[in-house]
């Protein structure tokens, strides 16, 4: 056996052992510390009316029950040809500019946003190890 073939074989044994080490302890610790986390009062179901936006707000919602007709009332849409793609016949939804003008944030969302992004870069961090 070479000292290449050695060294290489010492290397996969070395990450097999991380990757085991990471699936068996960090995992299981990071799905307990999430489950507390949706088990906590911030992050219930009970608080969703206080984080919808304000009806003062008045955001425009577009209706788009007509362009998902799923029931088969309408003749199925043929597929468009990407080499005859027109960009100013998309048929999408349409977009609403903003009554009252810019929307500030959602203080509420951006508030556990801000606790569970660093949260999600280390889990994403240990996925890619």
């Amino acid at each position: 056996m070479s000292w290449e073939h050695m060294v290489f074989n010492d290397y996969k044994a070395e990450l097999f052992k991380e990757a085991e080490r990471i699936v068996m302890e960090e995992f299981p610790k990071k799905v307990i510390e999430y489950n507390n986390l949706l088990q906590t009062h911030r992050f219930s179901y009970s608080r969703l009316p206080e984080m919808m936006p304000d009806p003062d707000l008045n955001i425009p919602v577009p209706c788009v029950a007509h362009l998902n007709d799923v029931d088969g009332d309408a003749p199925a849409a043929k597929k468009r040809k990407l080499a005859t793609f027109d960009p100013s016949s998309n048929n999408g939804t349409p977009v609403y500019g903003f009554i009252n003008g810019t929307v500030p944030c959602n203080a509420h969302l951006a508030d556990l946003m801000d606790q569970i992004r660093p949260l999600l870069r280390d889990a994403v961090e240990n996925v890619n190890k």
